[in-house]
């Protein structure tokens, strides 16, 4: 990834940000380097995702950040709708105007929104059973675990400030479809409570992989709550 910037870009851009090249479709992404930024798992994500559900056609980022895994899902599988559910309102106006850095790319105006919220409000903020894609790269630790950035933005992209794994699973299982599939990424430590977390919600764990320290999983909705 590299940097770079242009006349059309530069009111975009709040001081002391950066935008990434992504090297996929002429994708860019608006980045603030004090916050938890794009990485490789991002990636690893939406490739692992696309392959997963490869005619999906509604999907939601839960904990979309700064908008990067989704806008490389997009670049992936182009044909879908997309939204991303974000509690920091820092994060949703960078993701936002990401979209506008990329709203002459063929095919992606109006295809991906990016909304403010808690996913433990998830019922109050997006409808039921509407999507057959849930993806999610969530913080990696629980909230006392470990040493707490003095950047709010990157304490809450590694830890879990705002409810757990079960929260994150259950309000994927709220937006999923039957048959639609939930798939996320966390250290390989966490592995056996992810699958527990996924089981209880009533997802079947079809698929992990094992990559970089990292577990991905695959959960699937065999049944209908409603």
């Amino acid at each position: 990834m590299s940097t770079e910037k242009t006349d059309g870009d530069i009111l975009l851009v709040h001081p002391g940000e950066e935008i990434i090249d992504l090297h996929y479709r002429g994708l860019k992404l608006l980045q603030n380097p004090r916050f938890f930024g794009y990485s490789g798992d991002a990636f690893k994500l939406a490739e692992y995702a696309a392959a997963a559900q490869p005619a999906a056609q509604k999907v939601c980022e839960l904990g979309s950040g700064n908008g990067g895994l989704l806008l490389s899902l997009w670049g992936m599988l182009p044909k879908a709708d997309y939204t991303g559910l974000e509690i920091l309102p820092a994060n949703v106006d960078l993701a936002r105007r990401s979209l506008l850095l990329n709203e002459k790319l063929p095919g992606l105006a109006g295809h991906l929104q990016f909304v403010q919220g808690d996913w433990r409000e998830i019922g109050r903020i997006l409808p039921a059973e509407n999507y057959d894609l849930v993806v999610s790269n969530p913080p990696f630790w629980p909230e006392k675990s470990g040493r707490l950035s003095p950047v709010w933005e990157r304490r809450v992209a590694r830890s879990e400030m705002f409810g757990g794994l079960s929260d994150v699973v259950a309000a994927a299982d709220h937006l999923l479809q039957v048959g639609g599939k939930f798939c996320l990424l966390l250290p390989l430590e966490r592995r056996y409570e992810a699958e527990y977390a996924l089981l209880n919600a009533g997802l079947r764990v079809i698929d992990t992989e094992v990559w970089r320290q990292r577990i991905l999983l695959t959960g699937q909705k065999i049944k209908s709550r409603k």
